[in-house]
């Protein structure tokens, strides 16, 4: 049907004209004006003295250290 309006708008209803008009083809529910699905935008930089202290990475217990003695009574 887009490809008859494109061809010839008047060979469409009005309703289909009206919507064809606006409409971008290949983007589903589009609205008019509206961006869908765009890229994130980058953060700006942060100066260094600004920086939050990096994370310190987590320590593992190592297994290295005795167990107690029993006790002997």
């Amino acid at each position: 049907m887009y490809e008859q309006f494109r061809i010839d708008p008047t060979a469409v209803s009005d309703t289909w004209r009206e919507f064809f008009t606006d409409y971008v083809p290949g983007h589903a529910g589009a609205v008019p004006g509206v961006t869908q699905n765009a890229a994130p935008v980058a953060s700006a930089p942060v100066a260094s003295g600004d920086r939050a202290p990096a994370a310190k990475p987590a320590v593992t217990p190592t297994t290295s250290a005795k167990p107690p003695e029993p006790i002997r009574g």
